[in-house]
């Protein structure tokens, strides 16, 4: 099992910073935030 952390960039701008994916599968999201694929610009690796 791994996990990356990520930032995901939204096609309306809006950034979602140090987001957990697990086994490069499975994206963990607060309750609030509700997203479809299509909604994704870009993801990216977190920098530190």
């Amino acid at each position: 099992m791994g996990y990356q952390i990520v930032d995901i960039e939204l096609k309306n701008g809006q950034i979602l910073k140090k987001k957990l994916v697990l086994n490069s599968t499975y994206l963990q999201l607060d309750k609030s935030e509700v997203l479809k694929p299509n909604d994704i610009a870009v993801i990216k690796l977190h920098e530190k």
